[in-house]
């Protein structure tokens, strides 16, 4: 080879590199095209209905149910904006703009949403509105994409796209653009599955497991559905029965060469462990230890759960009792009795998708970790009951088992009719639950 064609090989190397890794950004972004859409379309119907409702449907003061208010908006805020603070929205504003107050009532929620609104506030003039507007509105997106993203590289794009389309379509998907925070929790979490089931991310997911920590009282149970990932990933049982064959047939030199691989296996599995651990737990700390720091309590929100929020710790099976005992007998509040029959639809229907998730495992066309995950996502809820609401908020708890949404496109790839009904039930439930949430009614 002569030095002018070396010369000519080493200049084309790098161009090839570039324009290969251009390539495949540029394929990445194609594919983000799709949910993107779907998002982009499904924000602007919420937004459509928000301002219908408004309109034309009769709306609930604010003030006569909550103890904080933003401050005032004009009319275009309000009309745009406003909308989407309502209820749970209100305290975590307040608790960006002025923290933890005491006498701690704002404990059970979560710091990291309300930490990250207050740094975009910091960007945006201090108005906290357009900070929590803004930082779900990309958490969202992020939801969409990551979701689409893990179907795909599990199965195929088609049914990503359907998995997308049926959170898009859940009844109470709007909470991912309200100033809640679901779909910050829902984008750590499916950015923690992403991370260890491809590529073997260790830290960034344990990183990511210990916000989700900060984040929903969920978070530090994705140990359980992630742990399962990294033993699965690593293969302890099929390396272990590999070296016991190895050892039993080979040669002295290959046993030795077996016991060597043994024992960086087990170095190796350790740092894994560590690297995934060691950040989700230091992260999950800093809750409690704030807190224990403030209030005098690492738990100081039990407290306040059950003096000011009337939540108390129960057996599962007996807030679904319970439940069913109050939708036996209505309390004769027509609100309360609506919102009982309906949050009890919505544990039907998580059951049903439940024993659908757990079938489809058992025909090992799931992973077992999106069912460990989706039946903490179930049953944890059921632990804190409410007075008359035993099962209060569950619809919208609902919304971050994204395995739910996998299950039902794997479902109607083959039941074309299941997929119809869904979208046809699913959207215009949306669109009422939307339009009740728009005019201050308590939808979850």
């Amino acid at each position: 080879m002569t030095d002018k064609s070396l010369s000519t090989n080493v200049l084309e190397k790098p161009s090839v590199v570039s324009f290969r890794a251009t390539e495949a950004v540029l394929h990445r972004l194609g594919s983000w095209k799709r949910p993107l859409v779907v998002f982009a379309l499904w924000r602007l119907g919420l937004g459509l209905v928000a301002l219908l409702a408004d309109r034309f449907l009769p709306q609930l003061t604010p003030v006569d149910f909550f103890y904080y208010r933003p401050p005032s908006a004009n009319v275009l805020e309000h009309k745009l904006l406003g909308v989407w603070s309502a209820w749970d929205g209100q305290w975590f504003l307040q608790i960006a703009e002025v923290g933890y107050a005491p006498p701690g009532q704002s404990t059970p929620f979560y710091p990291l949403y309300p930490a990250l609104v207050r740094l975009l506030a910091f960007f945006l003039g201090g108005n906290d509105l357009w900070a929590g507007v803004i930082l779900s509105l990309l958490c969202a997106a992020l939801c969409f994409v990551l979701l689409h993203e893990l179907v795909r590289r599990e199965w195929d794009t088609r049914l990503a796209d359907r998995a997308v389309l049926y959170l898009a379509a859940f009844p109470t998907s709007f909470f991912l653009v309200a100033c809640y925070s679901e779909s910050l929790f829902l984008a750590l979490t499916l950015g923690a599955f992403l991370a260890l089931r491809h590529g073997r991310h260790y830290l960034l997911g344990g990183v990511l497991v210990g916000a989700a920590a900060l984040t929903r009282n969920l978070g530090l149970l994705l140990l359980l559905p992630l742990g399962w990932e990294l033993l699965k990933g690593l293969n302890l049982r099929g390396s272990a029965v590999e070296a016991q064959q190895g050892l039993a047939s080979a040669s002295a030199s290959t046993a030795n060469t077996r016991l060597r691989f043994s024992f960086n296996f087990n170095t190796s599995t350790a740092t894994a462990f560590a690297l995934f651990l060691a950040p989700a737990l230091v992260l999950a700390a800093i809750w409690p230890l704030f807190s224990l720091r403030v209030f005098g309590s690492l738990l100081s929100s039990t407290g306040v759960l059950q003096e000011f929020w009337h939540r108390s710790l129960n057996w599962p099976f007996v807030t679904i009792a319970w439940a069913v005992g109050k939708v036996a007998g209505p309390t004769g509040n027509a609100l309360i009795d609506y919102t009982n029959r309906q949050n009890l639809l919505f544990w039907l229907l998580a059951m049903a998708l439940l024993v659908g998730l757990g079938v489809l495992v058992a025909r090992r066309q799931l992973p077992l970790s999106y069912f460990l995950f989706s039946a903490i996502a179930v049953v944890v809820p059921l632990c804190w009951p409410v007075g008359d609401w035993p099962l209060v908020s569950f619809p919208r708890y609902m919304l971050v088992a994204f395995p739910f949404f996998i299950g039902l496109a794997l479902a109607g790839r083959r039941a074309g009719w299941l997929h119809r009904a869904y979208l046809w039930i699913a959207f215009p439930l949306l669109a009422w639950e939307m339009a009740n949430f728009a005019t201050w009614w308590w939808v979850a």
